[in-house]
């Protein structure tokens, strides 16, 4: 069986269950989004073994591997938040006067 008819079972298997996945997305939405990441993680497997191949040592630039100090996980965790509430940083979140609400 192929990557993606194992991807497209998943998502029929769960596309019931409110709170599976992207959870204000439809059947379709999640659909795409699932074939799309996976062509991005195909893509980016090659950069993954370039940097398996060839470790970053001490020349690499503290600005990227210093990632406790560099603000990258701060902006992964503000993304994951985005994805998770849409709305919640522009003031459009749902729960608010005539947004709706967020399902729980």
């Amino acid at each position: 069986t192929s990557m993606g008819l194992k991807q497209l079972d998943r998502i029929l298997r769960h596309m019931d269950e409110k709170l599976w996945s992207n959870k204000n997305y439809h059947t379709l939405e999640k659909e795409a989004h699932t074939f799309h990441m996976s062509e991005l993680w195909s893509r980016a497997s090659y950069y993954i073994h370039l940097l398996n191949a060839n470790p970053m040592d001490e020349s690499m630039c503290g600005c990227v591997t210093d990632v406790s100090n560099n603000d990258i996980i701060p902006e992964i965790e503000l993304l994951a938040m985005k994805i998770k509430f849409p709305g919640i940083t522009t003031g459009a979140a749902p729960g608010r006067p005539g947004n709706g609400a967020w399902p729980i």
